[in-house]
């Protein structure tokens, strides 16, 4: 089960991480000893010598980030937080899509915005690692788009959906560290959605269904490195941080 990682408390102390037999092998953090908690069940506490080496072999290659969650959960936020504080190292991989461009949206920046017929024909000659499909409009990360990032050096963040992230788990080859992004509950981030003022009534009943289905799949044992619970964007923000850093820091050394 992936490591769940909140600003909430239990017993007084913050819940840091749930570790079980569903991890994949890799260097556990040395900071790891607190309390951990699953989705139902007791609270237990991880022992003082869980900080041992396992192989690192699995991702001894791997410079990709994936990061996901439902719309308005906060993980655009999260990731800019992370680009500003470290702009020389990690480096965002700009996604294609074929609905149109938001009023502050630029092109090559937020998307590269493009036609179905000129995605399609794309993703039919293998250029994308991932694509999908939500209201009607395609999305996708190409390879070139990763490359890109890549051959700067810096580590590489894909911002994907659920479908995507399926993909990409598929390519035993990437091994990314992947991170999912929840809200505290799916009522909250319907009042974050209708704050946005950017949705018909439709879209935005769609685009809960689809959050629901999202928040099941992150929560799902095995699909994610890490949960973070976005209730205070700072917390969340610290504790985010805090894991890739070590992650990467981990796969690096």
């Amino acid at each position: 089960m992936a490591p769940i990682v909140s600003d909430r408390a239990v017993g007084g102390k913050r819940i840091v991480f749930l570790i079980s037999q569903f991890a994949r092998p890799r260097r556990i953090p040395k900071y790891c000893d607190g309390d951990f908690v699953s989705l139902s069940g007791p609270v237990f506490r991880l022992p003082t010598y869980c900080t041992g080496v396992a192989t690192k072999m699995v991702r001894q290659n791997s410079r990709l980030l994936v990061v996901c969650g439902p719309s308005g959960s906060g993980k655009s936020t999260l990731l800019r937080k992370l680009f500003d504080e470290y702009p020389d190292r990690f480096g965002f991989s700009v996604s294609h899509t074929t609905r149109s461009p938001r009023r502050f949206e630029v092109d090559g920046q937020h998307y590269h915005f493009t036609t179905k017929d000129e995605m399609q024909a794309s993703i039919d000659r293998g250029d994308f690692l991932e694509h999908a499909i939500f209201s009607n409009n395609m999305y996708g990360t190409s390879l070139k788009a990763v490359q890109n990032v890549q051959k700067s050096g810096k580590i590489c963040v894909l911002d994907i959906d659920m479908q995507g992230v399926i993909q990409i788990k598929k390519i035993t080859s990437l091994k990314p560290v992947s991170v999912f992004v929840k809200p505290p509950s799916i009522g909250e981030l319907e009042i974050r959605l209708r704050r946005r003022n950017s949705e018909s009534e439709d879209n935005l009943r769609a685009r809960l269904n689809v959050a629901q289905q999202e928040i099941n799949y992150g929560e799902t044992p095995g699909n994610f490195d890490c949960i973070i619970i976005n209730e205070s964007l700072d917390k969340a923000y610290n504790a985010f941080k805090e894991f890739v850093l070590k992650s990467f820091e981990n796969i690096e050394n």
